[in-house]
């Protein structure tokens, strides 16, 4: 009769310990607390994405105000593209006057469309040889740039002294020269037919006139 209470108690202990492993399950709950954190730990992040579009329009406006400055260069072009790049270059009568030998040099426009022809050719006197001996120099105040037609004319005036200085008797004497148009960087050999053929004389440094309207220079 003393079995009978010992095998009731081994069935409560058993009750006891299948309650203790029921009981186990309940930190299932425990993910669901994690994945709140998670969620919380989410919004932050959502916070910190959402500040950094803030700062992308300021970018935008920066580059769209770079892009406005660049407005310049292109009417720049558009002007260099009215440039005449198409010439002929003549040399004219020459003159003389006070011990001054002018020679016009005509630049013809050849293209099909009207051209802008503004300031100082460049030129370079050669000496008997072809050798460059010196460089004219600008003299007087360019005006407003030519507009050429098709087959219409400007010209600069060359000039060159015949009276020595000093103690010297004689000058040198330039039969051609290199010519480069006002805005080229192309040059022509051009023959001087000026002081009756024997070029263009230079007891002085010979000096070159911006271009006007017409071919006298």
């Amino acid at each position: 009769m003393r079995r009978a209470p010992l095998a009731t108690a081994g069935l409560i202990a058993i009750a006891v310990a299948a309650g203790g492993c029921g009981g186990s399950g309940h930190p299932a709950t425990a993910p669901t607390t994690a994945t709140s954190a998670a969620v919380a730990t989410t919004a932050p992040t959502t916070g910190t994405a959402t500040t950094a579009p803030t700062s992308v329009p300021v970018t935008t406006v920066t580059t769209a105000a770079a892009s406005t400055t660049t407005v310049a260069p292109v009417t720049t072009s558009t002007t260099s593209s009215d440039r005449c790049t198409h010439l002929a270059i003549a040399v004219g009568q020459s003159e003389g006057a006070a011990g001054t030998i002018g020679v016009p040099l005509s630049f013809t426009n050849t293209g099909s469309t009207t051209c802008v022809l503004g300031g100082y050719p460049g030129v370079a006197l050669l000496d008997a040889s072809g050798a460059q001996a010196v460089q004219a120099a600008r003299t007087g105040s360019p005006g407003s740039p030519v507009r050429l037609a098709p087959g219409a004319e400007a010209s600069a005036l060359l000039t060159g002294s015949d009276v020595p200085s000093g103690s010297a008797t004689s000058c040198p004497s330039y039969p051609a020269a290199l010519v480069t148009p006002p805005g080229s960087t192309s040059s022509e050999h051009v023959s001087l037919t000026a002081d009756g053929g024997k070029g263009l004389p230079g007891c002085s440094t010979p000096q070159i006139r911006p271009v006007v309207a017409g071919s006298g220079g």
